[in-house]
């Protein structure tokens, strides 16, 4: 499947962000719960990878609309990354595009790929217009 779909993003103008090393989970990111700690948790997950994308989406342009597509190769199921994507998108609002909401974010979907490296995580964002 990460091979057909990778064919077909020739077909767009797209942007690459590589991040390699341990990324954080669904579980990890919401474990706290939802009193204090966990919202300190939260936050210093979120400072983390924050500084960590600002760099890394630099050489993404400003876009008015996108899609974000996640490849990944890491212990994590498909479901349990979307909190990685959530903190790109978190990362790229306000900087390259005007908001995270699905005005501006049409679609986000996560596809595994054994060719990665391992703690590989391949966010592909998708310029829709």
């Amino acid at each position: 499947m990460h091979l057909l779909i990778r064919r077909l993003l020739k077909l767009f103008t797209s942007y690459s962000i590589i991040y390699e090393g341990v990324g954080v989970s669904n579980n990890l990111f919401y474990a706290g719960g939802s009193g204090q700690s966990g919202w300190r948790v939260r936050a210093g997950i979120k400072d983390k990878y924050s500084k960590i994308f600002g760099w890394l989406i630099k050489p993404v342009p400003k876009l008015e609309q996108i899609a974000c597509l996640i490849f990944f190769r890491s212990k994590h199921d498909c479901d349990n990354v979307v909190v990685m994507q959530k903190l790109l998108l978190d990362s790229l609002k306000g900087q390259k595009i005007v908001d995270d909401n699905t005005k501006h974010v049409l679609m986000t979907a996560q596809i595994y790929d054994p060719t990665l490296k391992h703690n590989t995580f391949e966010f592909v964002i998708i310029k829709l217009k």
